[in-house]
């Protein structure tokens, strides 16, 4: 970087050999070698706007000069501001500019350490920032967030064909969170700032710098954040075509490239729903029951209900009643067995004892998998039963 102490001096030197020119061929060498000198004149500008200014307001007044002064003043300003825009705090360096990458930064999520920070932005532990000219002040930070917040992957809905954006941020206890939001929700201001109510570091003063942040991380970034395909659903995808695919919480069973959605609040959701042990002693327990025809009606539901949707079969609702200690438990966890671990406390068993609310996510989440849920009398309104 100049002296800009220096740099002054010399700006105010030239001025007054063109003030001191008894020719206008003196004074219009002056302009010329300034001209010539304007990333020179743009960077100390960015340094000392006051005192640029007012010597070039002096060079203006010299007999013959003021028009050009005008224009290298305006073409300072402007070389200025690109500067600023393209490499924000690193404007006017000596050094080539590169993009940093976050990793290289601060300390981040690993999956997000590779992304580069955009052009004319600088990034801290202390959050995201744009230095912009000050037409007194010079180069000021224009901080935009005083906390992180990323795009780390970008996703495109199966059955719409809506983008997705998973984002992350530093809350205020220092707590990367991360959530996958629809894009045109990132890209709403009004939608953007319900964040705040998760500690993302997102306010209704800030929302519209946020916005623009996300937007040129993106663009940055799109080669690294390649959208894939995600369902918001367990189930069949695709059946409408040749070759169906069907999404399980940790894989799919077809051709095509699909995977759950990867948002903490389908993580309740999806435990129990995982294979573990092995299918001969599978079968030689689901063997042990193969003469009580109310066990194997409960094994054959739970199997068939992914087969209504592919053969376009009405669904169906079974229910066991009854007096206590007579199996019903045992028919569910049966039936719960085939898909995953068969149990209320940590597995894919649901109580009646949830809200209207909570059972029907659920439902319209498993998607063609069964709901199982027990002991009715639990049930908040009968009326729901």
């Amino acid at each position: 970087m100049m002296d800009t102490v220096a740099g002054i001096e010399k700006l105010s030197e030239l001025v007054n050999k063109a003030a001191l020119s008894s020719d206008a061929f003196g004074r219009a060498a002056v302009m010329d070698e300034l001209s010539a000198s304007l990333p020179w004149v743009a960077q100390l500008y960015a340094l000392n706007p006051v005192r640029v200014s007012a010597e070039l307001v002096r060079l203006s007044r010299i007999n013959g000069l003021k028009s050009r002064a005008q224009t290298l003043k305006r073409e300072a300003k402007a070389l200025c501001l690109v500067e600023i825009q393209q490499n924000g705090a690193a404007a006017f360096s000596a050094e080539p500019i590169k993009l940093a990458k976050i990793g290289d930064v601060i300390d981040a999520p690993p999956d997000v350490l590779s992304l580069e920070v955009p052009q004319g932005y600088v990034l801290s532990a202390t959050g995201i920032s744009k230095p912009k000219l000050d037409d007194i002040a010079g180069i000021v930070e224009n901080k935009i967030t005083h906390r992180p917040i990323f795009a780390l992957g970008k996703y495109i809905e199966k059955a719409t064909d809506e983008a997705w954006l998973t984002l992350t941020w530093q809350r205020s206890d220092s707590v990367w969170v991360r959530k996958p939001i629809p894009r045109a929700q990132v890209m709403n201001r009004a939608k953007l700032v319900e964040l705040a109510a998760m500690d993302a570091p997102v306010t209704s003063s800030n929302v519209d710098g946020v916005v623009r942040w996300l937007d040129d991380f993106e663009a940055t970034n799109a080669t690294r954040l390649k959208a894939e395909r995600m369902s918001l659903r367990l189930g069949w995808q695709d059946l409408d075509k040749d070759k169906p695919t069907f999404v399980l919480p940790d894989s799919n069973v077809g051709p095509a490239k699909l995977r759950l959605l990867d948002d903490p609040g389908f993580a309740n959701m999806t435990v129990g729903w995982d294979s573990a042990g092995e299918i001969e002693g599978w079968i030689r327990a689901a063997g042990c029951v193969a003469e009580y025809p109310l066990m194997m009606l409960a094994l054959y539901a739970s199997v068939a209900s992914v087969l209504v949707e592919y053969l376009d079969a009405p669904n169906f609702i079974i229910d066991f009643s009854g007096d206590t200690s007579q199996g019903k438990t045992s028919a569910l966890r049966l039936a719960a067995s085939v898909w995953g671990k068969p149990s209320e406390d940590d597995g894919n068993i649901y109580s009646w004892d949830e809200t209207r609310v909570s059972v029907l996510q659920k439902a319209a989440f498993l998607h063609n998998l069964p709901i199982i849920l027990d002991e009715s009398k639990r049930a908040r309104d009968k009326h729901e039963i």
